[in-house]
């Protein structure tokens, strides 16, 4: 990706029924290889959402622990 990549994340958070939150995110423009050549940059980028974002949010809320 270079400097000036410009990437969109939209975050759509909703409450299907009382209790139950569902979140769904979508990332566009995600480059098909970084700098280095490698070419798996979407699928880094989708583990990067669960393990710095959405684990850490079911942590915090004692889900899964």
């Amino acid at each position: 990706m270079s400097n000036n990549q410009t990437l969109q994340v939209v975050i759509d958070i909703t409450e299907p029924e009382p209790g139950n939150t569902v979140v769904k995110i979508r990332q566009t423009e995600v480059p098909p290889a970084d700098k280095f050549g490698h070419e798996d940059t979407a699928e880094f980028t989708e583990r990067g959402w669960h393990s710095q974002v959405l684990d850490r949010i079911r942590h915090v809320f004692g889900y899964g622990a």
